[in-house]
């Protein structure tokens, strides 16, 4: 296969992964999402994970920057982690694991749910011949776990209990109506 042909099938490949996103694809479950918590308050919205849970989030018709007593959205730790798998004939790295991991927990007055934490990881091949295309796969592929951790996030939600069903933290008193 020659190396137009195989950047033409990559380049195909990565514009098919990406178009659900586009089309107005909803998150599986967005009504079981938006039912549990109507509302919910975004921590840490101006990062990139955090623009990406926004938005699916709005698709999912929870609407964001509820009252004080909406549930809060906190993403504990969020990074990236280079790993190297294969090493070439010369000594030179030949394919990476790129990790992301992503730590949350779901907070509101006098209630919390348990930390959870999502891992997603990619192999990739790299090429010193072809370095200034490898970056911007990358980049790419940065940006698509990004968008997958958000949904897994988003799904991770629609299994925990609804606010009137979780445990009180330590140390907070419960009103119980009679």
């Amino acid at each position: 296969m020659n190396a137009g042909l195989g950047s033409r099938l990559a380049g195909l490949l990565l514009s098919l992964m990406l178009l659900p996103g586009c089309a107005g694809y909803h998150l599986r479950g967005a009504q079981a999402l938006s039912s549990h918590y109507p509302e919910l308050r975004l921590e840490n919205p101006d990062t990139p994970l955090g623009a990406a849970l926004a938005r699916q989030l709005n698709m999912a018709g929870v609407r964001l920057n509820g009252g004080e007593q909406a549930p809060r959205l906190h993403v504990l730790k969020a990074g990236f982690q280079r790993k190297v798998l294969s090493l070439d004939s010369r000594g030179r790295v030949s394919e990476f694991l790129l990790v992301y991991r992503v730590r949350f927990q779901l907070r509101a007055p006098g209630r919390h749910w348990p930390e959870r934490e999502i891992r997603l990881e990619r192999a990739f091949n790299f090429d010193d011949d072809q370095i200034l295309g490898k970056f911007r796969q990358e980049r790419l592929m940065r940006e698509e776990m990004i968008r997958d951790a958000a949904s897994r996030v988003l799904e991770a939600l629609i299994y925990l209990p609804p606010p009137e069903n979780t445990q009180p933290e330590p140390g907070h008193a419960t009103e119980k109506h009679g």
